[in-house]
Parts: structure tokens; sequence; C-alpha cells
């Protein structure tokens, strides 16, 4: 589905400092997509939505592609404190370690304690929910089981792009068939080849090169 607007494209720019990371949201035309899906979208297909749509869109097209039978994949990035809980709208949420903190409100942000958290956390009891912790790899909710798929060990050249490539080939796999842990642990393979690269999109793995 593409929407055309008279707008600026809406740019999320990530600026990486040598102690921090600052992320800067210009929205522009994002925030007049409208709430409609397509209608080819059937049962069994995967929508893959994320927070630069206004937070009412991306709740209510998660809804509606649950109720056409679709499985609804929601990246919380950015993160954003609003009342209604994507959990309740989407099969998989998918945060990134900071984002996990400020959804639990959690201080200690140690892959041990947000292991704990997905296993405790009454709020997450009956939802699937993905973490990805950089370095430390990815930590899972699924059906009720909670797992930590480590990253193979890489040199990293540059991040950017590394939770939208999760993103994607977690939501690619599912399209494709694939059990949710396992695409889980492949998205977490593919997402750990991309920061071996400088660039984002441009250098998102392919298939073969997971075969490598």
């Amino acid at each position: 589905l593409v929407k055309r607007g008279s707008g600026p494209t809406g740019v999320w720019l990530i600026l990486a400092l040598s102690d921090h990371v600052h992320a800067v949201d210009a929205p522009g035309v994002n925030l007049d997509v409208p709430s409609i899906l397509p209608e080819s979208l059937n049962a069994g297909d995967v929508v893959l939505l994320q927070n630069e749509l206004p937070w009412a869109t991306s709740y209510s097209l998660a809804h509606e592609a649950r109720r056409r039978g679709a499985r609804v994949s929601w990246n919380v990035a950015p993160f954003r404190n609003v009342a209604s809980d994507p959990a309740d709208a989407a099969h998989y949420v998918i945060f990134n370690r900071s984002e996990f903190a400020r959804y639990q409100n959690l201080e200690d942000v140690s892959l041990e304690r947000i292991h704990y958290t997905l296993q405790t956390a009454p709020q997450l009891s009956s939802g699937n929910v993905l973490v990805t912790l950089d370095h430390e790899g990815l930590v899972y909710r699924i059906s009720g089981r909670v797992a930590h798929v480590p990253a193979t060990s890489v040199v990293q050249v540059d991040g950017t792009g590394a939770g939208d490539c999760f993103c994607g080939w977690f939501a690619a796999e599912l399209a494709d068939g694939t059990p949710d842990e396992q695409a889980a642990r492949i998205a977490c393979r593919a997402a750990t080849l991309s920061v071996t690269r400088r660039g984002a999109a441009e250098v998102m793995p392919k298939r073969s090169d997971l075969l490598k």
C-alpha cells in the first residue's frame, strides 16, 4: 500500500556519538497515513507496523488486520508512552533494550533482569514479546516460552538499521511459514550480520548471506 503525500518524507535520524546515541523523529507525511489496509490482505498474511505512524493509526490497522486473519508484528520504535498497549492489538511486539525498560519501568536493563521480567510480568503472560539486546542477541517470550538467543560474535562496523533488519526478517520468515521461534532466531542472525557493514537498508543481508 503506497500513499503519496504533499509534505516532506518522514525521516528517522540516528546520531551515534562516542558515548551516546541520539534519535530524532521527523514524521513528515507519516502523520497523514490513513487507517486503511489493502483489499488484498488475506488470512495468513503478515502486517509489520512501527511507531513512525500515529499510534491510533497503527492500533486501528492492527485490529483490522487481526479481524481479517492476518498476523501482526509491531515494532514499537520510536517508543511512545500511551494508554493503550500494543500487546493488546498485535500477535508479536518487538522492543529494543531501552524501549522494553521504559515499557516495564525497569532500571536494571541487564539480560538477566529482562529474561526474568519476561517470565514473571503478568502484563506479558498472554502475549508474544521479543527484546533485541545488541551484542547479547535476543530474548523472547513466545507461546509462554522464554528463551535467550545469543548473538554470533562479529566485529561491529555500523549498527544503523539493525533493528529494522531484525523486524523485516522476522516478518518475512513468518510470511514464508517459518515457525515463530525459528523465525526469531533467523532474524537475530540477519541483524547480527547487518552490523558488520557500513550503511542501512542497502547492506541488509540476503538469504544467501545467512547460509555462508
